[in-house]
């Protein structure tokens, strides 16, 4: 960045979780402390996330969640009078150049409508508008949503088409909603802001994502192809159709030519295992610091979500790891163009694109090389796009005073 700022970063989501959200929240809280920006960084109550404010340089802020809504392991911080008085008084205090929002909810919106009070330039990342509600999302469901919403955010949601299920436009219209209440909207992919913009937020700024030097090496001998999934284990990033292609992967293959590692935890975990897919090793919940080991030790991230990602933190992580990237979804483009290996996403032609992989190592290490020369992640290049971020909010700012 240009010179050093003064920011507030606002999580509602709880830095404990396993999420993209959460890691690209806490590389950003790194990549500015670690650039001698100053940062606050507001999130609910975590002693880990703590720790990693203190160690990279950053101050937290812990606001107290009412109870966490079950299944969702989203804290409930209800945006309330109370609540934006105090973070008003802490922006009058610290004088923050932006404060910059990661989520939609109660927290988040009082951290932008404080900001809004206070006169300071407000900006949001918003991590995915492409939400998919459980179950058949019809409009009783959407209903749920938006009132819980607004009763969460003081925000109304009326109900609009967005071209998806009642329930998924419902939770798209919550995103769209708090999104244009900022000056500035960042968007980690082209894909994504393409959307926004459909859906009338006016300044979209395409920034991926980045994270501090995740350290590479060499790659492993091959055979066998080492292929690590890492994500959620829900039904968006479809854990299962990847273990049907491996399953089919393997019977075309001879013994000891393709090893799987799972990392991760989720509602898909155990019938995961149940399958029992040869070659296959679940490490279940893996420390973020550990990632870089992971990627290390296996040639290739497979990343199996179709229609549901924005930008997965994973494949920066690969990319900055010097790992290639099997990717089924075709708009999962930044950083991809030479280090990715596109499939379908339905299982046989996975495990054809897999077999293929596992007899051809020259592709891998191919893809491999690419991402260890591809620059559209680094940190300095994330830093001069977001420092063009907050100064287009902050004009804007000044432009309607």
């Amino acid at each position: 960045m240009a010179s050093p700022r003064r920011i507030v970063l606002v999580l509602d989501y709880s830095p404990d979780y396993l999420g993209g959200a959460q890691t690209a929240f806490a590389s950003q809280v790194a990549l500015l402390a670690q650039n001698d920006h100053v940062v606050l960084a507001v999130t609910p109550p975590s002693t880990t996330f703590a720790e990693h404010c203190r160690a990279v340089g950053a101050e937290h802020l812990a606001v107290p969640a009412r109870f966490t809504i079950p299944g969702l392991q989203l804290p409930f911080i209800r945006n309330t009078r109370r609540l934006r008085r105090r973070l008003t008084a802490l922006f009058d205090t610290w004088r923050p150049d932006a404060v910059h929002v990661h989520s939609e909810f109660g927290l988040g919106v009082a951290a932008v409508q404080a900001a809004k009070t206070a006169g300071v330039p407000v900006v949001h990342t918003v991590h995915t508008v492409f939400w998919q509600a459980p179950g058949s999302a019809g409009r009783p469901l959407a209903a749920v949503i938006r009132a819980a919403h607004r009763l969460n955010t003081g925000l109304r949601n009326p109900p609009r088409p967005h071209g998806g299920r009642p329930a998924d436009d419902a939770l798209r219209g919550m995103t769209t909603a708090v999104a244009r209440l900022a000056d500035v909207v960042v968007s980690p992919s082209a894909h994504q802001g393409d959307v926004l913009r459909s859906h009338g937020v006016a300044e979209v700024h395409v920034i991926p994502n980045s994270v501090a030097d995740i350290g590479s090496g060499e790659l492993p001998a091959q055979p066998p192809l080492r292929l690590l999934w890492a994500a959620r284990c829900e039904p968006e990033k479809r854990l299962l159709e990847f273990l049907d292609a491996v399953a089919i992967a393997q019977r075309s293959l001879a013994p000891g030519r393709l090893e799987v590692e799972v990392a991760g935890e989720g509602g898909l975990l155990a019938t995961a295992r149940r399958r029992g897919v040869p070659g296959t090793t679940f490490l279940g919940r893996v420390p973020h610091e550990r990632m870089g080991e992971l990627l290390r030790r296996n040639h290739l991230l497979a990343v199996t979500s179709y229609g549901f990602d924005n930008q997965p933190m994973t494949i920066v992580e690969a990319i900055g790891a010097g790992r290639g990237v099997l990717v089924c979804d075709p708009r999962l483009r930044e950083g991809l163009s030479r280090a990715g290996f596109l499939c379908d996403a339905d299982p046989e032609p996975m495990a054809a694109a897999i077999v293929r992989l596992a007899e051809q190592p020259d592709t891998v290490r191919s893809l491999c090389l690419a991402a260890s020369s591809e620059t559209e992640f680094s940190p300095a290049a994330f830093l001069r796009r977001l420092d063009d971020a907050y100064d287009a909010a902050r004009r804007k700012v000044h432009e309607n005073s």
